[in-house]
């Protein structure tokens, strides 16, 4: 496509009567040609701009988010987090330097909220095991230490929302 733009814009810069003939050039081609590299191109950018935001949340597993909204206590937080992730997970990319700020403030807010739930609920085995879970590839066995299973015993609700699988 930059070739044909490029040939263009050359005729036409010597002969600006050559756009006008049919022979020369075509309009339905060109804007085809200009349309379809439009549409790479933003499937470039946003395929691009996912894996931004795939390298830079923290994995807030909704499973996870599920099983904490269970104790009232990270109720409110866990909202905070879905919401904030509805914000910036969506099907495209910013197109100004200003939203893409606004989108960073917004990242930046959801890792505080999901690091808000390190609370003194949670003794800090708990955290890691759950956190892990939460991950994409998991949390292994050594992680469900005697601390851990104790404390998922007195919260039975969480616990009935984990499941075990192999890998």
């Amino acid at each position: 496509m930059l070739e044909i733009v490029s040939y263009s814009n050359s005729k036409f810069t010597n002969d600006r009567e050559w756009i006008v003939d049919n022979k020369n050039f075509n309009g339905n081609h060109f804007q085809s040609g200009i349309d379809s590299l439009k549409a790479t191109l933003s499937q470039q950018l946003l395929q691009a701009w996912n894996n931004y935001l795939g390298r830079h949340l923290p994995s807030t597993n909704p499973e996870i988010l599920d099983l904490l909204s269970r104790i009232d206590d990270f109720k409110v937080t866990v909202q905070k987090i879905r919401h904030l992730n509805g914000l910036i997970k969506r099907d495209e990319f910013p197109k100004s330097q200003e939203e893409f700020n606004n989108t960073e403030l917004l990242i930046q807010q959801l890792i505080d909220a999901w690091d808000s739930l390190n609370a003194s609920e949670f003794p800090d085995a708990v955290l890691r095991f759950l956190k892990a879970s939460a991950s994409q590839e998991g949390a292994p066995i050594n992680l469900l230490t005697a601390e851990v299973q104790a404390w998922l015993t007195d919260h039975h609700k969480i616990a009935e929302g984990l499941r075990i699988r192999l890998h």
